[in-house]
């Protein structure tokens, strides 16, 4: 049974490794600054200016500390333009916001929920999904508004004028490519994004259904993440007291929590009424939360 606690410290553990690899980057550098007089110089300098500094605000002597003020400023100049002039080692960080640390403001990075979406995804033996390219379709005449509607719900994410689409049309109009095109932009903006097939989805229901996982943090993540694409609803088979049930109950718990789904499918509303219930449709198709995006053509593919 795969527990959270594993999950949780592989976690730990990846953010341990890019701290040991910083370590690294900056116990090079330190030996590279040691060993430069200068460099040595202006520190000790910095450091005396900076305790006559300390006493003089003890003091409240304001000119001097106006005066001592102006020359930490010098100093620390004097030494990053020195610093930028050794051959030191670049710290380069996975993630910008929190310098790899998993903290950013007292709270849990969504760089932590990232690997640790990943890491759940890999164990449940779903492997990532390869993002599109909007400039490398050919718009088809008939679908320019579609692909107008789509692009522009990528590149405005998350801040979307509605957060479901649901994509309806026959096999080979595009759905999946374009779909696969918002995921890419999404993921390079930093969000977390999942591309589920409809097939994959319902693999991970049955699993937590039989508790080989555990429930609550697969929940958590399919939940939570920022954009959760479905891709092919109503390929999949239908297992009884799972597929519909937990389908109706992730879809249901992202809308009212205003999470961003984008849904693929062959069926139309008729058909999927008929192979889910009206309860489902009418959640996935009311209007005041999702976009209905009609394909029509076979003309949308990569060059």
């Amino acid at each position: 049974m795969i527990k959270s606690k594993i999950l949780i410290d592989k976690v730990n553990n990846k953010y341990f490794d890019l701290k040991a690899e910083k370590y690294a980057v900056k116990r090079y550098n330190d030996e590279i600054l040691s060993a430069n007089d200068e460099y040595v110089s202006l520190e000790n300098k910095l450091g005396e200016v900076k305790f006559l500094l300390a006493k003089a605000e003890y003091l409240e002597d304001n000119d001097q500390i106006k005066k001592l003020s102006t020359e930490v400023e010098v100093y620390k100049k004097m030494i990053e333009t020195l610093k930028n002039s050794l051959p030191l080692a670049p710290v380069k960080y996975e993630c910008n916001l929190c310098k790899d640390t998993g903290i950013l403001n007292g709270k849990r990075c969504k760089c932590y929920y990232k690997y640790l979406t990943n890491f759940a995804l890999e164990s449940l033996g779903v492997n990532e999904v390869k993002g599109g390219d909007f400039s490398k379709l050919i718009q088809s005449p008939a679908l320019i508004k579609q692909f107008k509607v789509i692009k522009n719900y990528a590149d405005n994410f998350p801040n979307t004028q509605i957060n479901n689409l649901i994509f309806l049309g026959n096999v080979g109009t595009g759905k999946t490519e374009l779909a696969k095109c918002v995921l890419s932009s999404v993921k390079k903006r930093g969000y977390i994004a999942l591309f589920l097939t409809s097939t994959e989805l319902n693999s991970i229901f049955i699993k937590m259904h039989t508790s080989e996982v555990d429930r609550n943090l697969i929940y958590d993540v399919l939940s939570e993440a920022d954009l959760l694409i479905i891709d092919d609803l109503g390929t999949e088979p239908i297992y009884k007291n799972v597929t519909v049930e937990y389908l109706l109950s992730l879809v249901s718990n992202r809308i009212e929590k205003g999470k961003h789904l984008i849904i693929t499918t062959n069926l139309n509303d008729l058909e999927l009424s008929e192979r889910y219930n009206e309860r489902f449709t009418s959640r996935i198709l009311d209007k005041s939360k999702s976009l209905y995006v009609p394909f029509i053509s076979e003309d949308f593919r990569i060059k």
